[in-house]
């Protein structure tokens, strides 16, 4: 028997089982079902995300239409001295300008519709409506005020850096010259609103000057009247110089009643107690005290029927002339604060110091087309991987 006679050969049955495998694994290889999924899955995402990128980028590369942003940076400059706090007393707590809250009313004001009532002398009907065939971008026509507040808003952004203060302003329009225009016109708004609101304010500080200055002078006008009735009372113009002329009378009186006393104890020494002299000096002691009686009766008792005495009145009089005094220079302070209270509400108090002035754009800034394109693309996409997702899990929950 031959050596090839010794090698076994395979059965036929055999010999195709060990093919099969084979056979097995070019099918699997050659199958298109996953590369169909695969390519299923692509199209559709394509097809899903595609489609509305291609609808907005279709219109806004074709029909939509630029446009162009102005920008400018300012601050806001005052007088920050409170008004009438040179004066003392509580009107300088009444008005005091704060320029950091300005700053936040002037970029709420400008970035609101607001704005718009100082903004007359502009066109903004006609600076709003976009050219060409964009109907979405522009003011719509006969738009109503408010509908015009809310575009203008959607047009114009003001920021402010808290820490600097600085405002930032930001318009847009569909034309370069437009959009500075705006710019300028919503600067000079804000400047306009910040002095109304602060002359208001002024003119409220000069009503209250001006009501404090009528009391004072009130004030004072009683003040003299009460010493005028007080000198009528007591028939004297100046009640401590008739007191001190009485003082002085009575001083005088006193010293000659003492001289007499002494040149009566002389004579009734030597013996002359009957003698005229003796009966005139005697007339002339009697009668010095009562002028005396009487004057010390002016100066601590009664005085012309009227109750208290000279010293008592003399203490009224002093109390009324110092509150004479007293009024006098409080109607000096009101009138102060009155006239620098005045000079302020004439002369303006804010001003918007522009430091980067708005200029017309040389490009158009919006709208950023491929960034819209591709953010929907990209929300359209992950919209379509979640639906996906969420109908895995229910076909597996299914299964």
């Amino acid at each position: 028997m031959s050596a090839s006679g010794l090698i076994e050969r395979p059965a036929p049955g055999r010999l195709a089982e060990r093919r099969r495998p084979v056979r097995g694994i070019r099918f699997h290889l050659n199958t298109p079902g996953r590369f169909a999924a695969i390519r299923d899955a692509v199209l559709s995402a394509l097809l899903w995300a595609g489609t509305p990128a291609a609808i907005v980028g279709f219109y806004l590369f074709v029909f939509a239409a630029d446009q162009y942003q102005s920008e400018s940076k300012f601050v806001v400059r005052g007088d920050t001295v409170a008004v009438g706090a040179e004066g003392g007393g509580t009107l300088g707590d009444i008005i005091e300008i704060n320029t950091t809250q300005d700053t936040r009313i002037a970029a709420d004001f400008v970035a609101s519709g607001a704005a718009l009532d100082d903004m007359k002398k502009l066109d903004l009907a006609q600076i709003f409506t976009a050219p060409g065939l964009d109907l979405f971008a522009g003011l719509p026509r006969g738009a109503t005020a408010e509908a015009l507040a809310d575009y203008w808003r959607s047009m114009v952004s003001a920021e402010v850096d808290a820490v600097s203060g600085i405002i930032t302003l930001k318009t847009r329009a569909f034309a370069a010259e437009d959009a500075r225009l705006l710019n300028v016109a919503a600067t000079a708004a804000a400047e306009s609103k910040l002095n109304a609101l602060h002359r208001l304010m002024l003119q409220g500080a000069v009503d209250v000057a001006t009501a404090r200055a009528a009391a004072a002078a009130e004030r004072l006008r009683q003040a003299r009247l009460e010493i005028k009735v007080f000198r009528d009372r007591h028939k004297s113009v100046d009640i401590k110089a008739g007191a001190s002329s009485t003082f002085e009378l009575l001083s005088e009186l006193r010293r000659q009643r003492i001289t007499d006393r002494a040149d009566l104890a002389v004579l009734r020494a030597q013996g002359a107690g009957g003698s005229p002299a003796v009966k005139a000096l005697e007339a002339r002691i009697a009668a010095a005290d009562k002028q005396i009686l009487e004057l010390e009766k002016q100066l601590t008792g009664a005085m012309d029927g009227d109750e208290g005495a000279a010293s008592a009145a003399i203490e009224a009089y002093d109390r009324l002339v110092l509150r004479q005094d007293m009024a006098s220079q409080y109607v000096a302070r009101a009138e102060a604060a009155l006239a620098r209270a005045e000079r302020r509400l004439e002369k303006r108090s804010i001003y918007l110091e522009v430091f980067v002035p708005a200029a017309a754009p040389g490009e158009a800034d919006f709208p950023r087309r491929w960034l819209i394109v591709l953010a929907i693309f990209a929300a359209a996409l992950a919209g379509w991987a979640l639906i996906r997702l969420v109908w895995a899990g229910i076909r597996s929950h299914e299964v």
